[in-house]
């Protein structure tokens, strides 16, 4: 991707202080920057909330079979996503994974902090 890309330089400014001043995402491969911008950008605002809280939180540790599990997350349906996180339908097998349990677990912690 060229500097000019209009859609790098737009996760540049959403994300300038994500990963908890850890490291910018300028450390970051361009992949980690994808995931991130995705998990960010997803159209359901609760969605983006939850997902992009846990990525910039995350991002940065994934490993390659841990980017992979959370590629796959980002690629389900919406409606179906909520759903499974809701508990209103049970997770299928393909998409219950650690990375998944480990957000569910964090939008909990999410959820207690703020009642």
């Amino acid at each position: 991707m060229r500097r000019s890309d209009p859609t790098l330089l737009l996760a540049d400014k959403s994300f300038a202080s994500c990963l908890n001043g850890a490291m910018s995402t300028a450390d970051l491969s361009p992949r980690l920057k994808r995931i991130l911008y995705r998990a960010n950008h997803r159209g359901m605002r609760e969605l983006d909330m939850l997902i992009g809280q846990f990525a910039e939180k995350r991002v940065a540790t994934l490993t390659d079979a841990e980017a992979d599990e959370f590629e796959r997350l980002l690629d389900a349906q919406e409606p179906d996503l909520m759903a499974w996180i809701t508990g209103q339908q049970p997770t299928p097998a393909e998409y219950d994974t650690p990375i998944f349990r480990e957000m569910l677990s964090m939008a909990g912690k999410l959820s207690a902090e703020k009642l």
